[in-house]
């Protein structure tokens, strides 16, 4: 079962925010015939948040260092990045035109859509109402009852989560 993650839903693996235990628990819990994509374009973001993290005075240098490595051990380990082509950006440009997505969201609905993910993970909610206009399963890891619901839904064992948590 293929599932698209989203930037705004993996840095909650990387540093501690609302809706960290979900995403831990989510990859913790993956069964082998699971499988997570997001797109390369994560990788440019995941690097512009740490980077300007340390700017802010947010995070160390050493502890930057530390998420980049995470990020990229992920990469090898379980995650796989989808490279951004001509399709996927001429789909983005008509969910950006569609939805009124950012350039960012667009993309990141794009990538799912070129391999027709089942279920779209992201915090972000203009996103989430994008993916479920599509027909998406979603899952925000931020909404109220998503560890419940990822710990009771007998849906997910099978690798499905119905529409749920996008506010």
């Amino acid at each position: 079962m293929p599932f698209y993650i989203d930037t705004s839903a993996l840095v909650k693996r990387y540093r501690t925010e609302p809706g960290t235990e979900v995403v831990e628990e989510l990859v913790s819990q993956r069964r082998l015939d699971e499988e997570f994509y997001s797109s390369y374009l994560t990788a440019v973001e995941i690097e512009s948040v740490a980077r300007r993290a340390v700017a802010g005075k947010l995070l160390r240098p050493a502890a930057r260092r530390k998420l980049l490595g995470r990020f990229y051990e992920d990469i090898r380990d379980w995650l796989a990045l989808q490279d951004i082509t001509r399709e996927t950006m001429s789909r983005a440009a008509g969910f950006a035109g569609q939805y009124g997505l950012r350039a960012p969201d667009a993309i990141h609905l794009a990538a799912a859509s070129v391999t027709e993910k089942r279920l779209v993970i992201s915090s972000d909610k203009e996103l989430l109402d994008a993916c479920i206009a599509e027909g998406y399963d979603v899952l925000n890891p931020e909404g109220p009852s998503a560890l419940g619901s990822l710990r009771a839904s007998a849906a997910m064992l099978s690798g499905i989560i119905p529409h749920q948590d996008s506010a």
